[in-house]
């Protein structure tokens, strides 16, 4: 039973988006809708990703990178993956990145999210930077919602950083928090009520038979007459003679008539 709870407990927690205190996943697309998407600084490369889920056009994947031929058109055959979303990774900003972006001469922030996408060592990743876009940025006014802001740049090899400003990288207020038990799916939202259901039953029906009729031991347990019994039978003790019929059957699982009495 303690397995079955961490195991729900993991499939809660894995890959979780955004984090404590924000509220980013109304940056999420649908797996069919057109993906953000950012340029490199010559025009040779587009990428394209989403937050928290596959893009369009990745292989299943959050980003990729495509590379653009002379006359404008993307090459489909050269689709690379550039982070897998098993590997994604939410951090709040920290201060040498808000310099970073402020070097790029984007805008000055003081709050903000990053999300990271990995592969593997000596392979392609992707980070994506989700300042906070609010009333406090006045150096980059006309900023649209949902853009990226600049180019994608790479640095150092293989690592691709894009800065993505926006109103959903700012701390939610404690107001406006919800309360609730975060989950991975319906799935495992049922096996969690489920387990603490059974957890909390036995240990009531425990506590009953102990206070209120006297059981101890294995005879707290609830219904262990009809689990011994289901026990027997599936021995092959269910048998319509007197003695090992079902009458017997439930009095060996109480332990009558042990000492041949």
């Amino acid at each position: 039973m303690v397995v079955l709870l961490v195991g729900v407990a993991e499939g809660v927690i894995r890959n979780k988006c955004g984090v404590d205190g924000y509220n980013v996943k109304p940056l999420r697309l649908a797996e069919n809708e057109k993906p953000y998407e950012a340029s490199s600084p010559k025009g040779h490369f587009k990428y394209f990703f989403n937050f928290c889920g596959h893009a369009d056009g990745c292989y299943q994947q959050p980003s990729c990178q495509v590379k653009i031929r002379e006359d404008g058109k993307e090459e489909i055959a050269t689709v690379t993956t550039t982070g897998e979303l098993y590997k994604m990774k939410w951090d709040k900003m920290e201060p040498k990145d808000f310099d970073d972006v402020k070097k790029l001469g984007i805008g000055t922030f003081k709050d903000g999210l990053k999300v990271s996408y990995a592969i593997g060592k000596m392979q392609r990743s992707t980070t994506i930077f989700v300042p906070c876009l609010d009333d406090s940025v006045t150096d980059m006014p006309n900023h649209e919602e949902g853009k990226i802001a600049g180019y994608m740049k790479e640095g150092p090899p293989l690592h691709y950083q894009a800065v993505f400003p926006s109103k959903h990288g700012c701390a939610v207020p404690v107001s406006a928090l919800t309360i609730g038990i975060p989950t991975h799916s319906k799935g495992h939202m049922f096996g969690f009520l489920l387990v603490l259901g059974i957890l909390v039953y036995c240990c009531a029906g425990a506590w009953y038979k102990r206070e209120r009729l006297g059981a101890q031991g294995i005879e707290m347990i609830p219904h262990v007459d009809s689990m011994c019994a289901c026990v027997e039978c599936a021995k092959g003790t269910c048998s319509g003679d007197s003695e090992s019929g079902m009458g017997s059957m439930f009095a060996r699982a109480r332990g009558v008539g042990d000492d041949g009495l």
